[in-house]
């Protein structure tokens, strides 16, 4: 089971996608050589749109306790996906869910990700609740 995985590295592409900052154009490369690493393994994501910078989708639950997922997303996808969630941190949807959810609580919000995270820390909102009742669509 998930204990016995190999390591696994990532691809030549993904390296060569790692040099620099990660554009569009290499974000969505990366996204669909895992997803046809998925659909290879017979673990097809479904659900697959964008959500503002990102890509949403579901899989299904086995694709993790047959390591499908972890080879697919870590040899194809994990860096590049971690290194632009990170450059579009101030745009992703949670981002958009905080501030909304601090403008119905009637405080301006803030722009930067860290700044609206401590802005909702500090009015007590509960985050998981924001998240949750002002996802944009």
């Amino acid at each position: 089971m998930r204990e016995d995985l190999p390591v696994v590295q990532a691809s030549a592409e993904q390296q060569s996608e790692l040099k620099g900052g990660v554009e569009a154009a290499e974000y969505q490369s990366a996204f669909g050589r895992f997803q046809s690493c998925m659909a290879k393994a017979g673990a097809a994501l479904s659900g697959v749109k964008e959500a503002g910078p990102l890509m949403n989708y579901r899989l299904p639950a086995e694709a993790y306790d047959t390591g499908d997922f972890d080879r697919c997303y870590l040899s194809e996808f994990q860096q590049v996906d971690e290194r632009w969630q990170y450059q579009n941190k101030d745009v992703s949807p949670a981002n958009i869910a905080y501030k909304a959810c601090l403008e119905a609580a009637g405080i301006a919000p803030k722009q930067a990700s860290e700044d609206v995270w401590a802005q909702l820390l500090e009015a007590g909102l509960d985050p998981e609740k924001c998240a949750t009742e002002h996802a944009p669509e």
